[in-house]
């Protein structure tokens, strides 16, 4: 499920992001400070669990999934930094 597992650790600072918040609402700004300190915390869990891998099992539509051939390629790149090949005029 997680790439790097021992990453998870840096979960346990998401509680000091969350000290602005706190010392908000404890100056009076009850609603501005808990808005702030758990858009803060979820910010750095969101964050540690990127960083730590997270991979979500899903499964796409195939029609929604693009292919690369060399042919295409070739094709859209302009036409004056192709290589010469066969078909190309000399």
């Amino acid at each position: 499920m997680f790439d790097r597992p021992l990453l998870l650790w840096l979960m346990l600072i998401a509680p000091l992001a969350a000290i602005p918040g706190i010392l908000a609402m404890r100056n009076g700004m009850q609603i501005a400070g808990a808005a702030a300190a758990t858009l803060r915390m979820l910010c750095v869990i969101g964050i540690v669990l990127m960083l730590a891998g997270l991979r979500v099992p899903g499964r796409i539509a195939a029609r929604s999934v693009g292919r690369l051939t060399p042919r295409s390629f070739a094709r859209s790149r302009s036409g004056g930094s192709r290589s010469p090949g066969r078909n190309s005029p000399r």
